[in-house]
């Protein structure tokens, strides 16, 4: 919802999905979306694993964009342990959300894992509305970013 938010603020038109992995893809082919935004919260038996990930299809260049552009605001303005992974670096390898859909348009998309309900401090953090918003409020501005970008600087 903070995401939805946020993006609308914005003017972005948000088309809101939840299911599972073929109910997304099917959206994903349906509306022709020119980004696609997956989040998760992540879990491990063990209680150090920590941080927030971010993942990208590995044959994907726009993809790994988003994906680097959305770390980077983390890490600038959240302070947190956040790391970027292609799908096969993890255990997302060749989740259909990253991939390219059926007509072979590459829709630039992320799967971002907002942390560990394992891990203390990160399910408090999962769990605070104000940690909640600030994180999508970054993933908003990563995305103005992103179809955004600066354009480059003439040299003399």
């Amino acid at each position: 919802d903070n995401l939805i938010s946020s993006l609308c603020a914005e003017g972005a038109t948000v088309i809101y999905t939840t299911g599972k992995a073929k109910q997304v893809c099917n959206a994903k082919k349906k509306y022709a979306s020119d980004i696609l935004i997956s989040i998760h919260c992540n879990a491990s038996p063990k209680s150090a694993p920590n941080g927030l990930h971010i993942y990208y299809a590995d044959n994907a260049v726009a993809g790994k964009k988003l994906a680097e552009a959305v770390s980077k605001n983390f890490k600038k303005n959240i302070n947190s342990n956040t790391g970027i992974k292609s799908d096969g670096e993890g255990q997302h390898s060749s989740i259909g959300i990253l991939r390219a859909n059926s007509n072979d348009r590459q829709i630039p998309s992320i799967l971002i894992e907002m942390g560990f309900m394992s891990n203390p401090t990160d399910i408090a953090n999962i769990d605070s509305k104000s940690q909640r918003q600030k994180a999508m409020d970054q993933v908003t501005q990563s995305i103005i970013e992103y179809l955004n970008p600066p354009k480059p600087k003439k040299t003399k």
